[in-house]
């Protein structure tokens, strides 16, 4: 009687076996990643757009505390001490200050506003 050699008896995965795990891996690592980039960008532009109603209700509010006619430029000098500790925001995509716009009759705007769809 023949014995049996316990290490001939090894069952693996054979290389197609091992490269269909590592595409499918690889597949799930690209659809996680995509998912990722696009809330990442979909929380900026909710951010953006946050901001910019933010900076158009201390506006309305500062125009009506100081009875500052339709049209006058906004300085945002004049409305930064609304925002508190943090000051006048920024745009998260660029870190540029967005614009205030004049009061009553332009919004805010942001630098990305075309190019990102930052817009209400």
């Amino acid at each position: 009687m023949r014995k049996r050699n316990p290490l001939n008896d090894v069952s693996g995965m054979t290389l197609v076996e091992l490269m269909i795990v590592m595409a499918v891996v690889v597949m799930l690592t690209g659809m996680a990643t995509f998912s990722y980039t696009a809330a990442r960008e979909n929380t900026h532009r909710n951010l953006c757009i946050s901001n910019l109603r933010m900076i158009d209700a201390v506006k309305e509010e500062y125009q009506m505390l100081n009875s500052i006619a339709d049209g006058t430029e906004c300085d945002p000098e004049d409305i930064t001490p609304y925002f508190g500790p943090g000051g006048f925001p920024q745009c998260t995509g660029t870190s540029v200050p967005y614009t205030p716009g004049d009061y009553g009759t332009e919004d805010a705007s942001c630098a990305l506003s075309a190019s990102k769809g930052h817009h209400r």
